[in-house]
Parts: structure tokens; C-alpha cells; sequence
């Protein structure tokens, strides 16, 4: 995730080491292994529903 996203997006009162240290203690590696999963979201203007 952090080759990819900025630190500082993530926790900007952490460092890089500690974040992962913390990340790590959610998602071990066992948990780790069986993948990610990311969800974008985008508001939409109401009118442009396409009704």
C-alpha cells in the first residue's frame, strides 16, 4: 500500500515503520495472503442520474 499511497494520507502522526507495525497487527501474514480488496466511491450530482 505505501509504494502506492502516501504515509502521510494513511496516519500523518505516524511513520512509515510504525504504520506498518500497526497494520501488521490487524492483518498478519496469514491474513495478508488472502488479498486485498479496495472500493472507490464518487458522489454524483442527482440531476445526472440518468432518469
Amino acid at each position: 500500500m505505501f509504494d502506492h499511497e502516501p504515509v502521510s494520507s494513511v496516519d500523518p502522526t505516524a511513520t512509515r515503520e510504525d504504520q506498518l507495525r500497526n497494520i501488521r497487527e490487524i492483518y498478519p501474514p496469514d491474513r495478508e495472503a488472502l488479498g486485498v480488496v479496495a472500493i472507490g466511491i464518487e458522489m454524483m450530482d442527482a440531476s445526472s442520474s440518468g432518469d
